[in-house]
């Protein structure tokens, strides 16, 4: 039997985690797209355009779980700011309890594998 190393891409998070994250992001304060995209780096999404964001904020608005206006800006084109709703802290809390039960699980499957006397390796972002 061979074993194949698991490319550092296939990091497996909870369903949805980067719509939990997008309104993570906006609980903590309300914000435009594009900062949001650059804001989602401390969560572990290195890799997300800016296109995969507005269409991700685009399906929470149609969700009810996110608002949205229209900002004028002296120094640019207007853009639109984003805000959660009670909607929206609902699924919050719904999908930080699906992060918490994804983080005991690996917490778990890492404590066994160190009982075996393998370290566990951490995995840098970029590969």
């Amino acid at each position: 039997m061979s074993v194949r190393a698991v490319p550092p891409a296939a990091v497996a998070l909870p369903g949805n985690y980067l719509h939990a994250c997008l309104l993570l992001l906006l609980s903590e304060s309300p914000d435009h797209g594009y900062d949001l995209a650059e804001r989602l780096a401390g969560l572990g999404l290195t890799e997300v355009d800016t296109g995969t964001v507005y269409r991700a904020l685009r399906r929470l608005r149609e969700e009810g779980l996110v608002e949205s206006e229209w900002e004028e800006s002296a120094a640019g084109p207007a853009r639109r700011r984003y805000w959660v709703t009670a909607a929206g802290d609902g699924a919050l809390e719904a999908s930080s309890t699906a992060v918490a039960a994804t983080s005991l699980a690996l917490r778990s499957f890492l404590e066994r594998k160190r009982r075996l006397g393998v370290p566990a390796v951490p995995v840098a972002a970029n590969g």
